[in-house]
């Protein structure tokens, strides 16, 4: 893998797929935003992944201010999402695909949690923030995306009632048939499945998200733009949509996205709707 300015500093990460490090970027943004007067997220075990040689990297993200804002109020709705469901249903099972350094089973209360990510994300999180720390029950699994099969890695869990899906940071990465491929392993193998999943549109990405993702193809990262809504592909294979909520009108609404109320919902459609968290299921 080359090497870029931002990560000659950063001999743990070089080892890493590309999309595996925007990890670093997620994470570094929760850490900042848990470090703030008035956190959106609050998520203080995320500075577990951040040490000196990661912090000259996500550091250099700090003037994307309102796409930060936006990745932090992101996680803060999955996170309420998962904490209602919760409440109903401790036992839940929650699956995260994906999951890079994600700290929710640490930090949410129940659940009965499988994350799965390339082999040296889950290595690297392990020694970081272990399993045995863990309140609840976590199990992680090493999957190489490109080789292994999503769904013989989910299958195990198809007998499970309800299972929650967690799909977050990942659908723009991956082009239609990409896309199209992991919703349907996900139908396959959770015939009973509710999916939770952030969707970017095209437009959302070339007026607003553009600058950030030029940053992330300097090593690899490379956003997927498709003539297709997302959402487009997930009804395609059969899901049906639940919810969708603005990510963007949360981080408005908290006060760090750094645009009036007013404006926003006013004057601003694509901005307002064109990157959301959707809630679809496969019953």
């Amino acid at each position: 893998m080359t090497r870029d300015a931002d990560s000659a500093h950063q001999p743990e990460t070089n080892t890493m797929k590309p999309v595996s490090k925007t990890a670093f970027y997620c994470c570094g943004m929760r850490m900042f935003d848990a470090m703030s007067a008035r956190p959106v997220c609050g998520d203080t075990l995320a500075a577990n992944f951040i040490d000196d040689s990661q912090r000259d990297f996500v550091e250099g993200f700090r003037r994307f201010s309102r796409q930060n804002a936006s990745t932090v109020a992101r996680h803060r709705l999955i996170d309420d999402h998962l904490r209602r469901i919760l409440q109903t249903r401790p036992d839940a099972r929650i699956i995260t695909i994906g999951a890079g350094f994600d700290t929710r089973p640490h930090r949410l209360a129940g659940g009965r949690w499988v994350e799965l990510d390339e082999p040296e994300v889950m290595a690297f999180k392990e020694e970081r923030l272990p399993i045995a720390r863990a309140d609840n029950d976590l199990i992680r699994l090493p999957i190489e995306f490109a080789r292994e099969s999503l769904a013989e890695k989910l299958a195990p869990y198809a007998a499970d009632a309800s299972p929650i899906v967690v799909l977050e940071g990942v659908a723009m990465y991956l082009s239609e048939a990409e896309l199209r491929a992991t919703a349907r392993a996900i139908k396959e193998s959770l015939p009973d499945a509710v999916v939770l999943t952030d969707l970017m549109s095209a437009a959302f990405y070339r007026r607003y998200s553009r600058k950030l993702f030029d940053r992330f193809e300097k090593f690899g990262a490379i956003f997927q733009t498709g003539q297709t809504h997302p959402i487009e592909i997930f009804k395609a294979e059969g899901f049906r949509v639940q919810a969708q909520q603005s990510i963007t009108e949360l981080a408005v609404d908290a006060g760090t996205f750094g645009m009036p109320r007013f404006l926003f919902r006013h004057f601003f459609p694509t901005l307002r709707e064109g990157y959301s968290v959707w809630i679809v299921s496969t019953q």
